[in-house]
């Protein structure tokens, strides 16, 4: 079975309570690897031993009293945002702190990864039909603290750390009534043109679309949940179960994260190509049996003996 690195986009919610359980250490196996390629990751989101908590940065302080704009520390930005204007024209510019609706929380964002996506509007100005052609904020993969709840919330309260799914759909169609919102033509995508991202100091969001993170897993665990669930939903649409043998093609963020979850699905070989054999070291620390470093020179019978 093949599963490549543009497969079906998945939600969070595609992670099976099962699966759940081994989410955890299979994110925190993927943090571990790349944090070793960049300096050992970062320290500000470590999380506190005595309850779990995210340590406080030396320069942010409190937050308390910041989300409606009030309270601020002396040098404190209110909403510095990450906003792409066009092609490699991205600015840091204030915006204003959002108000939230009663159904919504606002988050004080913590960690925003940098998707595929975000560089191709960066260095391409689309995606196929999805074309900037106004400032949008950048960033979709993310997770933060609750800053303020809606009225309506009764699952988060403030200070509670979550991961959020990026996309909120209409919740009235065909495909959101029979449970396959992902389908969903009035999807609300973070960072997909006309809305913005959450590469931002605050973001409000649907509250139903945020979920709450165990003490045990730090904020860049959290971010990863979404590249995470296009792995899962990838191995499911591929049938991966118990003694399956499959080839992940491309060993980028996505194609990493999917080496581990086939292995967890019971998968006894995995296979994992790419261009980079940097990239194939992580995918063997991360499980891959076999791995396939690939020259654009080769041809199909040179690769298939590489392989062999």
């Amino acid at each position: 079975m093949f599963l490549g690195h543009n497969q079906t986009l998945a939600s969070l919610k595609c992670i099976a309570p099962t699966f759940a359980l081994l989410a955890p250490k299979i994110i925190g196996d993927v943090v571990k690897c790349f944090s070793s390629k960049c300096d050992g990751g970062s320290s500000k989101n470590k999380k506190s031993k005595k309850n779990g908590k995210d340590k406080k940065s030396k320069k942010g302080g409190n937050d308390k009293g910041c989300a409606d704009g009030k309270g601020k520390s002396k040098g404190e930005k209110d909403n510095l945002t990450a906003v792409l204007y066009g092609i490699e024209d991205l600015r840091l510019e204030q915006r204003p702190i959002p108000k939230i609706a009663d159904n919504e929380v606002l988050l004080k964002m913590d960690c925003v990864g940098i998707c595929g996506s975000d560089v191709h509007y960066l260095v391409h100005g689309r995606i196929g039909d999805f074309v900037l052609t106004k400032p949008m904020v950048i960033g979709h993969e993310a997770s933060g603290v609750v800053a303020k709840v809606g009225k309506n919330v009764k699952h988060l309260v403030e200070g509670d750390r979550v991961a959020t799914e990026p996309g909120v759909p209409c919740r009235l169609c065909k495909y959101c009534k029979a449970g396959q919102y992902n389908l969903c033509p009035g999807m609300i995508f973070c960072a997909t043109p006309p809305y913005d991202g959450n590469l931002t100091r605050y973001f409000k969001h649907a509250a139903d679309f945020c979920y709450k993170l165990p003490d045990h897993m730090t904020m860049e665990e959290g971010a990863l949940l979404e590249p995470l669930s296009v792995g899962v939903h990838a191995c499911r649409r591929a049938g991966v179960r118990l003694g399956s043998r499959v080839l992940v093609l491309g060993a980028g963020p996505i194609g990493l994260v999917t080496v581990p979850v086939a292995k967890a699905m019971g998968a006894v070989q995995v296979m994992i190509t790419d261009l980079v054999q940097q990239r194939l070291d992580v995918a063997k620390k991360l499980g891959a049996t076999h791995t396939l470093c690939i020259n654009k020179d080769d041809c199909a019978e040179d690769l298939a003996k590489k392989g062999a």
